[in-house]
C-alpha cells in the first residue's frame, strides 16, 4: 500500500516531534562532562538545526516504503524548503527573545502551525470518495422556494467528478420540482475552513479550484480549473483542448 504524503508531511513530522520541538539548552554534554564553558543560544539553535535535518534525512524520509516518483519530489522540496526557513537566525533569535517557546518558534518561522495542517488533512479527505456540492440554478435565481427562501440544491458526486449524464439526471430532478433550468453550476472547488474563521478574516487555502456548468438546451457541460475551462462535452462532441476552449469561450 503506497504512503499518504501532503505538501505537509515534513513539517507535521518535524512539529510533532519531542525533540525537535524541546526548548533549546545552552549546556552542551561537552560542558556538562568536562566543566566547559556554556555554548551561545545561537550555538544552540544551530545545533538543533542541524539535528532537524539529519532526522528528516535519517527517519523521517528513509524509513518511508512504496512511495512513488511524485511523492519523492514533494519530499525533496519539502526538506530543501525546512532548510531555507531554519536558516533564518535572526528571525528565530527575535521570536526566542520574545519569550516564544520552540514549537511556536519553528511555525513562525515555518509560517505554517500544526492547526492549518490539521485543518489541511480535513479538508484533503474531501478530494476522493463521496460528497455533497452544491448546485448554482440560474446564478441562484429562480422559483424554487420553500418557506419563502430558494431551495439550496445539492447532489452527491464521487472523487469530484461530474459526467455529462450526471447533469442530466439533476436537470431532470430540478424540472420534475417545477422550474426549467438554462444553466446548473457544480460548485466542486475545495478549501479549509480554519477555526475562527467564520468571518473569512483571512483567505483559506485551496486544495480544488473548480466548477463544471451545463447548459441544458445545448446539452452542454464545461469544466473550468483554475479559472481556464480544460474540458467540454457538447452534446457527445468532446473537447479537452485547452487553448481551443479558451480561445472560444474566454
Amino acid at each position: 500500500m503506497e504512503n499518504r504524503i501532503n505538501k505537509y508531511y515534513l513539517y507535521k513530522k518535524v512539529l510533532t516531534s519531542k525533540v525537535c520541538t524541546e526548548e533549546l539548552d545552552t549546556k552542551s554534554l561537552i560542558s556538562e562532562l568536562f566543566g566547559g564553558e556554556e555554548i551561545t543560544l545561537l550555538e544552540a539553535y544551530e545545533n538543533r538545526v542541524n539535528m532537524i535535518m539529519q532526522l528528516i534525512n535519517s527517519q523521517f524520509v528513509e524509513n518511508l516504503e512504496n512511495i512513488n516518483g511524485k511523492n519523492i519530489i514533494s519530499l525533496f522540496a519539502q526538506s530543501n524548503s525546512i532548510k531555507r526557513e531554519l536558516a533564518e537566525k535572526n528571525y528565530a533569535d527575535i521570536l526566542i527573545k520574545n519569550g516564544h517557546n520552540f514549537l511556536e518558534v519553528l511555525e513562525g518561522l515555518f509560517k505554517l502551525t500544526l492547526d492549518h495542517i490539521e485543518t489541511y488533512e480535513k479538508a484533503e479527505k474531501q478530494l476522493t470518495g463521496s460528497r455533497m456540492v452544491t448546485i448554482i440554478i440560474d446564478g441562484n435565481n429562480h422559483n424554487l422556494m420553500v418557506d419563502g427562501k430558494r431551495v439550496i440544491v445539492q447532489t452527491e458526486i464521487i472523487d469530484n467528478i461530474v459526467t455529462i449524464e450526471k447533469c442530466q439526471k439533476v436537470n431532470e430532478k430540478i424540472k420534475a420540482a417545477g422550474y426549467t433550468p438554462k444553466k446548473l453550476e457544480f460548485l466542486l472547488s475545495i478549501y479549509t475552513d480554519s477555526k475562527g474563521n467564520e468571518y473569512g478574516d483571512f483567505p483559506e487555502e485551496c486544495l480544488l479550484n473548480r466548477k463544471v456548468y451545463y447548459f441544458p438546451k445545448s446539452n452542454c457541460m464545461r469544466i473550468w480549473e483554475n479559472g481556464y475551462p480544460i474540458y467540454e462535452n457538447c452534446n457527445g462532441v468532446i473537447c479537452e483542448d485547452r487553448d481551443a476552449l479558451a480561445d472560444c469561450l474566454m
